[in-house]
């Protein structure tokens, strides 16, 4: 039969007899499935058998894989600094599959602290493997995630999805010999969403009550944390520890409006006001004054949850000080390691 043909046939049949995807009993009395497939006079033949057969296996193997994680609960930190090298920096790493077949690891801690340019905090390579829901942190040099095989148009494909990716440097990941600054350009490569926060660690146990992380993502298969508290059965926060917040906190929700920096305001340094924007985030324009003249201080503005095109933060001089005079932000304290002022490592939605 012609191929035009048959696509007539079934377009018909599809459209007459219906999709049904459960038996179910026909007007006449009959038991039927799929499209008129009638199971009481016509019986599934071997070869369906088997083709069932195989799609039962492989949904088995997909449900395994998605609910018993082989590698979960770690707390892994490095500095780059071991025994051999004395008291210099070498490049250091996390957690890492590599070569490897159906490795499964989610709600891992891994932060890594060492200078050296080489340093990842993660890396996945191989096919079939699983990172879900950990946070990769880097504080220092280097980049957070080395990946490959991640594609959605590859076959047997490394799956990548909601995790936090986070870099303090300039890169958060790099695929063989390509480095990428932004999120946005890797998640095409992952066809799934991954954050890129600062979780805000607050010991050694990497805990983290970012509130823009709360709740983040899907259950993945892992009842409790790394402490045995029970996590949540729909939205468990990401990495090690499970966590709550007070939605109701006002110093804890997004940010939006007018702020003023300086003695008396709503933040006294500009560096507060940089860290208030990082940990709540906001959820519209954003307009700072800077009430003084003089700042003397260092500011990193790290990534900001919620930023956007139409969500832009702008700081400028107060309206209350007078027109010949300047606002200056400088810091007399720099050291050849420590040479900047202010660092913007993405300042696409900041104005001054």
């Amino acid at each position: 039969m012609e191929a035009k043909l048959m696509d007539r046939i079934k377009e018909q049949l599809v459209r007459h007899e219906g999709l049904r995807l459960k038996p179910d009993r026909w007007t006449v009395g009959k038991l039927t499935i799929g499209i008129g497939r009638n199971l009481d006079d016509c019986w599934i033949s071997q070869s369906e058998a088997y083709v069932m057969l195989i799609n039962d296996i492989m949904n088995c193997e997909k449900q395994l894989q998605s609910k018993f994680p082989d590698i979960y609960n770690n707390i892994i930190r490095a500095n780059g600094i071991n025994w051999y090298s004395g008291s210099s920096a070498v490049a250091a790493t996390g957690l890492v599959i590599s070569q490897s077949e159906r490795i499964y690891a989610a709600h891992n801690s891994v932060e890594i602290s060492s200078p050296s340019n080489q340093s990842y905090v993660a890396s996945i390579s191989g096919t079939r493997n699983i990172f879900r829901k950990n946070h990769f942190v880097n504080l220092d040099g280097g980049y957070s995630l080395n990946f490959i095989n991640t594609e959605p148009d590859v076959t047997n494909r490394n799956l990548v999805e909601y995790n936090n990716i986070y870099a303090s440097g300039t890169y958060l990941g790099k695929r063989s010999n390509t480095s990428y600054k932004e999120m946005s350009e890797m998640i095409p490569l992952f066809d799934s969403y991954n954050a890129d926060l600062n979780p805000f660690f607050e010991d050694e146990y990497l805990r983290s009550n970012a509130p823009r992380l709360n709740n983040l993502g899907f259950y993945a298969g892992i009842d409790e944390d790394f402490f045995g508290n029970p996590r949540s059965d729909t939205a468990p926060d990401i990495g090690a520890h499970e966590y709550d917040i007070d939605s109701l906190d006002p110093l804890l929700a997004p940010m939006e409006g007018d702020y003023t920096i300086g003695v008396g305001g709503d933040y006294p340094t500009v560096s507060d006001f940089a860290v208030a924007l990082a940990f709540r985030g906001i959820n519209n324009p954003i307009t700072a004054d800077l009430s003084e003249t003089n700042y003397n201080e260092q500011v990193n503005f790290d990534r900001i949850p919620g930023s956007g095109h139409d969500r832009v933060i702008t700081i400028r001089k107060s309206p209350f000080i007078g027109a010949g005079n300047a606002t200056t932000i400088s810091y007399s304290a720099q050291t050849a390691n420590d040479n900047y002022v202010l660092i913007f490592p993405t300042r696409k939605c900041l104005k001054n």
